[in-house]
């Protein structure tokens, strides 16, 4: 054998001889496991995105970009909404705070229990509406789950 050839390769080498073989894997493992946990997210949905899908909305109302209520407020709403999902919503023009909560009242999903007069409970989880009023009416909707608690009055 000549003193300038490469070595032979050996036994332990196999299949991971090239740098480029491992880098496929690696990615495709990676590929994999990213479609393994979107495909596991959409079959095992989050309580909060259940939660999100049975709620009913306003009659008129339209997404918004951003929630109306300042996100320091909702710390003080109580236990567990400080890390909510909040839903947006501008409302039709002329709504008021009293039709909001008599329509949330009356087309809550029945697995919900009104908790107090903006709030409703679903085992852990709580469904909390902040309506406010003005030229362009707004609606958030807090979803939490865990240790949240329905604030008092």
């Amino acid at each position: 054998m000549p003193e300038n050839a490469p070595p032979a390769p050996t036994a332990a080498q196999g299949p991971w001889r090239s740098k480029r073989r491992v880098l496929l894997l690696v990615l495709a493992t990676m590929i994999v496991m990213s479609v393994g946990g979107i495909v596991f997210r959409v079959v095992h949905p989050t309580e909060e995105d259940r939660i999100v899908r049975d709620l009913p909305r306003y009659p008129g109302a339209r997404g918004a970009d951003f929630p109306a209520t300042e996100p320091d407020v909702w710390a003080r709403y109580g236990a567990g909404f400080s890390d909510a999902i909040v839903l947006s919503y501008v409302l039709p023009n002329g709504t008021s705070r009293a039709a909001v909560l008599r329509y949330y009242g009356t087309h809550m999903p029945r697995s919900f229990s009104r908790d107090g007069a903006t709030c409703w409970a679903r085992g852990d989880s709580r469904v909390l509406l902040v309506p406010q009023a003005g030229a362009s009416p707004t609606l958030d909707v807090a979803v939490a789950t865990g240790d949240a608690a329905c604030p008092a009055g």
